[in-house]
């Protein structure tokens, strides 16, 4: 049995984290003193306002596109910015102090962590070599694999990790004994060695993962776990907007043995295009994709004394 975990932004929101129709909403105040900015983020989805920028910006390369740009960036790296201070400042991941019911304990049972976000909250509060946590596990820890962080030279203190930066190795190869954590659209604080961003966002994803050595490797990286006999993907807070991670899903559950277990308070109903959602669904899925469950409850409630709600999780990915 393979188990492997795909994290949308409604994994970070438990902690505080912001979906992304509250990242709109907090571009919203960040530009508005840029009026075509603001009523660009007022219309439509920030990812679509982004793809919008760069394309105008792809076909006049002025100085006035090419500004307008570089503000839209430097507001959604702010947005992550603050979101990844606040996760600095919380004391811990765990909800409770019950080790049954720890969320860094059921993080660690699968064999392959993927995610979407772009935060860093698992790099800041998921310990890779706590052996409370990684005692019994079949991994000595986690690992981001192919990308090593880079602290300022003035920044010993372990808060001061905000101002790190993630760079390639180069080394692209996996570590038996480490659970690979792969972060499919980059994360804010990755560049590459030219100092270029590795955040994947906006309507070109799959032409921004392919430019980026280590980030097309993570693709197929995934695309191999999902190719696996009897896999088990769980999948916690995606609101399945990404034609290209559905699509992979689809054919993997066409072809293979792939069940998936969905954790949204919408359940499985996320997987249905829902009128008015601000970045729906391209097409209906619930029915193409094999159920193993569904968890409608919130992680906080779940790992903190929900002991049924727990058990259901850890049933999943339980031989």
């Amino acid at each position: 049995m393979n188990c492997i975990l795909l994290l949308g932004a409604g994994f970070s929101r438990n902690w505080g984290g912001r979906l992304a129709t509250e990242v709109r909403a907090e571009l919203q105040s960040v530009l508005r003193t840029d009026q075509y900015l603001a009523r660009l983020v007022q219309q439509r989805d920030f990812e679509t306002a982004l793809s919008i920028v760069q394309g105008e910006y792809d076909q006049r390369k002025s100085p006035e596109t090419q500004q307008r740009l570089r503000t839209m960036e430097n507001a959604i790296s702010g947005v992550f910015g603050r979101m990844n201070a606040a996760f600095m400042r919380r004391p811990s991941m765990e909800f409770g102090n019950d080790i049954a019911f720890s969320i860094r304990n059921y993080l660690t049972k699968f064999d392959a962590i993927f995610t979407l976000n772009q935060d860093l909250l698992i790099e800041f509060k998921h310990r890779p070599n706590d052996p409370g946590i990684w005692y019994g596990s079949k991994f000595d820890g986690y690992e981001i694999p192919g990308m090593r962080e880079v602290r300022p030279p003035d920044a010993p203190m372990e808060f001061d990790r905000v101002r790190s930066k993630w760079h390639p190795t180069g080394d692209n190869r996996l570590n038996l004994r480490m659970q690979p954590y792969f972060k499919l659209h980059g994360s804010s604080q990755w560049e590459t060695s030219h100092a270029t961003a590795m955040l994947v966002i906006g309507s070109a994803k799959v032409a921004a993962i392919n430019r980026l050595a280590v980030l097309r490797w993570y693709w197929e990286q995934f695309l191999y776990c999902l190719s696996l006999p009897d896999t088990r993907l769980v999948v916690i807070g995606y609101g399945f907007a990404d034609d290209h991670i559905n699509k992979a899903i689809l054919d993997a559950a066409a072809v293979g043995s792939l069940g998936m277990f969905v954790v949204h308070p919408q359940g499985r109903r996320i997987l249905v295009r829902q009128s008015g959602a601000p970045i729906p669904p391209p097409e209906p899925l619930r029915d193409d994709i094999p159920s193993l469950g569904e968890s409608t409850r919130l992680l906080s409630s779940t790992f903190l004394d929900d002991e049924l709600e727990r058990d259901l999780l850890y049933r999943v990915i339980t031989p």
